[in-house]
């Protein structure tokens, strides 16, 4: 499989654990809620020795919890394993319902259950399920709630003498008050229209529910695609910037606000390079190239730099813009004695390379520019013409590595240096002290 085919299942299987973990911590909500009613109410029946039955019921329920929540998210947690337990759910509750009432007393027939505001409790299944956050999961809830409820209802009726039923359409047109309720009152009343509606609220009920927990589905994948995508987006950046700066630009949705302040500017630049580049094949010298950059940018980002730019075979980086580092001189110092280290021990697709380097402190400019959907983030003013024209002049002195006076009194004690002399440069009015280092720093 091509590798943008192998991230993108591997996006897609991402999405699909996270939404498959807010499920599972939906339901470890909805079942540890339900548990603590269910105790309340089996402890108040048996305190106040109502009905003892219902306690049951609920001790059965509790039971039925317990071992729904220890299932979850073990390899015995199948996608029909919670479908069964609301559907057990559903039957408890029916059950405890119609069969209830005849417990209360031997007399009460069972039909009289539909008859009192007991249809609410069934409610509770696609309310229950709406925090699984399946929404095939509500349905089912209110589906299997309607059945069971004219399941229960079949059974009352099979209970009652066929010939006294009496329904709706058993009370005379128009009614008088008596005619009504000689009718509504009547044991033996079942009322089949208003199961009818029952069932209609309940199932409409569990859509609306259902559309609801897919609208949430739709936002939480819609959040974890856009985290997905901003991390892949801190990643890119990564290679290039250090992670605070990637998170800086997309805070800042790509554009680093304007900044003036005391900064080190690092300038590099490979020795011979013209020479190199003509006398070995361009695949050859782009990958020397990267070789090249990638440990470079490795020690400028671990010493709290920037890089702002390659320029053909050179680097400009920055300390103390866009990160602040109160320790910029000495940390730019340290990546100029550990890159020469560097160059020093290690080849490059086989080759050997000397660079220059130029170190300066002072006032810089920074921020984006560009134009339409194209910024780059860049520093300017005199203090970087210095840290450029300080590379360069390692020609002339014969150095690997000058910095100026600045960088060197900000660096701190401790820094093996050694003064070069002063060196006229150009927009400049007094000469410019110059050092380079003398050993590791």
């Amino acid at each position: 499989m091509p590798e943008t085919g192998q991230n993108a299942a591997k996006q897609e299987a991402d999405l699909a654990l996270t939404l498959t973990r807010a499920e599972e911590a939906g339901l470890r909500v909805l079942l540890r809620g339900k548990l603590v009613a269910v105790f309340i109410v089996a402890a108040w029946y048996v305190i106040s020795r109502a009905n003892l039955y219902v306690a049951l019921v609920a001790a059965m329920v509790a039971v039925i919890t317990i071992l729904q929540y220890r299932l979850i998210g073990t390899p015995a947690d199948r996608w029909w394993t919670r479908y069964l337990f609301i559907t057990v759910d559903v039957i408890v509750i029916v059950a405890a319902v119609v069969l209830g009432l005849p417990a209360m007393g031997p007399d009460l027939p069972s039909i009289l259950a539909f008859r009192i505001d007991v249809f609410n409790f069934v409610f509770l299944a696609p309310a229950i399920a709406a925090l699984s956050f399946s929404p095939w999961l509500v349905i089912w809830a209110g589906l299997v709630g309607a059945a069971a409820w004219w399941a229960a209802f079949g059974w009352a009726l099979s209970t009652m003498d066929k010939a006294a039923v009496l329904d709706w359409g058993d009370i005379p047109q128009p009614p008088t008050l008596d005619d009504y309720v000689a009718v509504f009152l009547n044991p033996n009343f079942i009322g089949t229209g208003s199961r009818m509606q029952e069932t209609v609220a309940l199932v409409t009920v569990s859509l609306i529910l259902a559309i609801a927990v897919h609208r949430a589905r739709v936002i939480v994948r819609a959040r974890a695609e856009a985290e997905q995508a901003r991390d892949l987006v801190t990643q890119t950046f990564g290679q290039y910037v250090p992670e605070a700066v990637a998170q800086a630009l997309i805070a800042d949705r790509g554009v680093l606000a304007p900044t003036k302040r005391q900064a080190t500017v690092l300038f590099l630049d490979i020795e011979g390079f013209t020479r190199l580049s003509e006398s070995q094949p361009p695949e050859r010298v782009l990958a020397m190239l990267n070789n090249f950059f990638e440990a470079v940018a490795r020690v400028i980002a671990e010493n709290n730099g920037v890089i702002i730019q390659f320029i053909g075979d050179a680097v400009m980086a920055t300390y103390n813009v866009p990160l602040e580092d109160e320790r910029h001189a000495a940390n730019a110092i340290r990546s100029v004695a550990q890159i020469q280290a560097l160059v020093d021990a290690q080849a490059f697709e086989g080759e050997r390379l000397r660079v220059r380097l130029g170190l300066n402190t002072g006032e810089v400019a920074a921020g984006s520019v560009g134009g339409g959907q194209r910024q780059t983030d860049t520093v300017y003013g005199d203090a970087v013409n210095l840290a450029a024209r300080l590379e360069a002049m390692n020609k002339e002195y014969g150095t690997r590595v000058l910095l100026s006076e600045s960088t060197a009194g900000s660096a701190g004690d401790g820094v093996p240096l050694r003064r070069v002399g002063t060196a006229p440069v150009r927009g400049k009015e007094q000469p410019v002290e110059i050092f380079t280092l003398t050993g590791p720093a």
